[in-house]
């Protein structure tokens, strides 16, 4: 995977979740790409990667679902195509630190003074398998590449 200047973070909301969400509403646009997650559902850093490089794509091929590449990305990473399990399955829940992903430093530094302790998410090793396990990720050989087969199949179905 080619290397990406995204910023992804784990941080917990200095306001509630709905704020941040309105916020984040009023920042995503053409060039600004800003989506938090529910740690408890992401695996790894390139798991965010591939759903951001696929949300990207879906806009180009004309095969988006959702109206902005945020929310694409969070259709991807949730691995459905329904909007409102992606929310359930992915989507940051109220009163729990978050991952926040943003395509580039100026779109994270937009969003970073809603946030306290934040930190670069890296999940170690045994924590990626045991979550992928848990997600019903089954693992053939290359982690990411398991991931990356599961978020294409999710358009399938």
């Amino acid at each position: 995977m080619p290397r990406l200047n995204a910023i992804i973070k784990e941080a917990k909301p200095k306001t509630s979740l709905n704020s941040i969400i309105g916020r984040l509403a009023a920042l995503n646009g053409f060039k600004t790409v800003i989506q938090v997650f529910d740690p408890d559902y992401i695996i790894n850093r390139n798991h965010l990667a591939g759903a951001y490089a696929d949300a990207e794509l879906a806009f180009k091929s004309g095969s988006n679902i959702s109206k902005n590449v945020a929310t694409e990305m969070l259709l991807f990473a949730a691995m459905t195509k329904q909007i409102d399990a992606a929310i359930k399955k992915a989507g940051a829940k109220p009163g729990k630190s978050v991952i926040v992903f943003a395509n580039s430093r100026t779109a994270y530094g937009k969003i970073k003074p809603f946030l306290a302790n934040a930190k670069d998410f890296n999940r170690k090793k045994n924590g990626m398998l045991s979550k992928a396990k848990e997600l019903g990720i089954k693992t053939k050989g290359d982690l990411d590449s398991s991931i990356f087969r599961e978020m294409a199949a999710s358009r399938l179905e």
